[in-house]
């Protein structure tokens, strides 16, 4: 009874305050709430159903992972604001489609055959012109070992380790039988878990890539000291190398490297002020810069939207042997974490 005479006298003190506002020349004609809210024109909002997350598409994932030419991409390389310079790349790429490295014993050997060849399905529409364009090299003047290197597959029968014209093609046009990928994943999810939750393969990474990465810092902070070194260095790596690289930097959002993914370091000196560097890393073409465990905590957003080169710097020669309670690689290798 307490109650309801409390909203009762509520209700006649709104009541008797609208009439007051009325005299005075101050009509509400809708009727509002005190939050500002009118209650007859609010819909009622119906909660979003629990829903199962969608289902792995097979045919989309084996596009990705083929890299086929047909998806048109953007790259953020070599963009930054008009006072920076780019003083060195370095640049990590993961082969396309070709023929195997080993013959498989008492197997014979298959016969592939790898001339770019526009009439032979898969192609793609702008094989023809590639090929054209990349035959006029000849006419180039070329010194040391460039001269000797093939600018493109020519041989009627692929070589061990030779690309292929396959990757030019889409996996469903070339047939590819994808039912079996859903059960081979089933098992390579499971052991996938149990290593993430041990971080078994992120140790091995920090051990595996700390001399390459340590090689590319010294080279950085040679650059950036004003010494003759090289401007533009290139790793050619397979799946097994990018992908450990991509861990030890903590980019763990990061798709498995496809057909000619591409890992990119880039080096920029501000202009304004020649003896500050900093640093991009560019993921298959996108910036990946902040996602790196080095530099996520840096203001994306500020007047330079890089990395300082010294972030790198210390990750590499001291952060990647902080989980090993170590400060060197000799020590870190011979410590367990676990």
């Amino acid at each position: 009874m307490l109650i309801l005479s409390l909203q009762f006298s509520e209700s006649i003190c709104k009541s008797e305050r609208a009439e007051m506002l009325a005299s005075r020349g101050m009509v509400h004609l809708i009727p509002v709430k005190e939050d500002g809210l009118n209650p007859k024109s609010r819909k009622r909002i119906m909660p979003d159903p629990l829903t199962e997350p969608p289902a792995i598409d097979p045919i989309y994932e084996a596009r990705v992972y083929c890299n086929v030419p047909s998806i048109t991409e953007s790259s953020m390389e070599g963009h930054a604001p008009h006072y920076f310079k780019l003083v060195s790349v370095h640049v990590l790429i993961r082969h396309g489609d070709r023929y195997p490295l080993y013959a498989i014993p008492k197997t014979k050997r298959p016969e592939i055959d790898c001339t770019l060849v526009s009439s032979r399905k898969p192609s793609h529409p702008r094989l023809e012109a590639f090929v054209r364009h990349m035959s006029q090299g000849s006419e180039a003047q070329m010194d040391g070992t460039l001269g000797s290197l093939p600018r493109y597959p020519s041989h009627s029968l692929c070589e061990m380790g030779e690309l292929t014209q396959t990757a030019q093609g889409d996996p469903e046009r070339a047939d590819v039988k994808l039912w079996h990928l859903s059960v081979i994943k089933t098992h390579q999810l499971e052991d996938e878990r149990d290593r993430q939750e041990k971080k078994l393969y992120f140790w091995y990474a920090l051990l595996a890539v700390h001399p390459l990465l340590n090689q590319t810092v010294n080279r950085m902070q040679r650059i950036a000291d004003g010494k003759k070194e090289e401007l533009f260095v290139l790793y050619s790596a397979h799946d097994v190398t990018l992908s450990p690289v991509l861990s030890a930097l903590g980019i763990t959002e990061a798709r498995f490297p496809r057909f000619a993914a591409r890992l990119v370091f880039e080096l920029w000196q501000d202009g304004k002020k020649p003896r500050e560097h900093f640093i991009r890393v560019l993921y298959n073409g996108f910036d990946v810069t902040f996602q790196t465990s080095f530099c996520r905590e840096h203001n994306m957003h500020s007047r330079k939207p890089m990395c300082p080169l010294e972030k790198f710097v210390h990750f590499v020669k001291r952060g990647m042997f902080s989980v090993f309670n170590s400060t060197n690689y000799y020590d870190a290798c011979r410590r367990r974490p676990f």
